[in-house]
């Protein structure tokens, strides 16, 4: 009986002292907005659904905390799923099942790609294909949380949105053309790398148009603002520097931020080209060939995603 008494005051305590904590940075709008803090990346994704889907819509997902989602909830280890794990399934079959089902998205939350406590989430035949814009193009991504479209998108319109947010597209397999402008010198993009890409696939980045010195960096974290970057006393931890105009790197999971640097603050515009590659062995790789070409004229770094 102590034990649970004890048990509980610790439990009750540090959840009072992380309310009071988050209420002293600036409180709660509402529910979603307080789990935050305690799961930030999956408790945005559950916004995300909220918020930019149908209300018809219906999830797939091995979430367990789905009864913050309000949408029908297609258990991906539950009973109506078994036919997903028949060895002579095909990709097409497990889609044209699912969409039978009237899901229209996939969640993967962070527990469920990082933890590897799922041995159901290897098996799954969706799982090489999550973020193949051919077959479940990533729609939103929060750190290490994602959520993707069952079936393709548009993918010219997919690329600008993102960029237009001044984020690299999470999407597999293409090749995506960039017109950067610099500001002070330096171009910043978010990099959410979400946990079914850790380590299985490269970023390369490649800087064409070069008449200055230029790098190219991966920081940990989402930088506030440009300056923050640009400030030599900026403390920020870097994941990953190539001290040249060529870059590439294992993907991490999580969120990061991609720093394109001209050393002599010149020139103000730069071409690069950039991509996504699954290792060899991922099914994603073989299906994704398209080229998409996208030119940065303007960037809107407040717009809202919606889709």
């Amino acid at each position: 009986m102590l034990i649970l008494i004890y048990s509980y005051s610790f439990t009750l305590g540090a959840s009072l002292g992380g309310y009071r904590t988050f209420n002293s940075e600036g409180g709660s709008k509402d529910a979603l907005d307080y789990l935050g803090y305690y799961y930030r990346d999956d408790a945005e994704c559950w916004r995300w659904i909220n918020e930019h889907t149908d209300p018809n819509d219906k999830v797939a997902s091995f979430e367990i905390r789905h009864y913050y989602i309000d949408r029908d909830i297609f258990l991906l280890d539950g009973k109506e799923a078994t036919l997903l794990y028949l060895s002579n399934l095909t990709i097409d079959d497990a889609l044209n099942y699912l969409k039978s089902r009237g899901v229209k998205y996939i969640l993967s939350p962070r527990w469920v790609s990082m933890s590897g406590i799922l041995p159901t989430y290897k098996n799954l035949i969706i799982t090489p294909y999550l973020g193949n814009p051919n077959y479940l193009p990533a729609v939103y991504v929060h750190g290490s949380s994602a959520i993707y479209h069952l079936g393709p998108l548009d993918t010219d319109s997919l690329v600008a949105e993102y960029l237009s947010n001044k984020t690299i597209p999470p999407l597999l397999g293409i090749n995506i053309d960039l017109n950067i402008t610099l500001q002070n010198g330096i171009a910043v993009y978010s990099l959410k790398v979400p946990g079914d890409y850790h380590q299985k696939a490269n970023l390369t980045v490649e800087i064409i148009s070069e008449s200055s010195p230029t790098t190219i960096e991966i920081l940990d974290g989402t930088p506030k603002d440009i300056e923050l970057i640009n400030s030599p006393t900026a403390n920020l931890p870097s994941r990953y520097a190539s001290g040249n105009p060529r870059l590439n790197w294992l993907l991490q999971s999580g969120s990061h931020t991609l720093v394109i640097r001209s050393i002599d603050d010149q020139p103000n515009l730069l071409y690069a080209k950039l991509r996504i590659s699954p290792n060899s062995g991922l099914n994603a790789e073989k299906e994704a060939k398209s080229l998409v070409k996208w030119e940065e004229l303007t960037i809107d770094d407040n717009r809202n995603s919606s889709r």
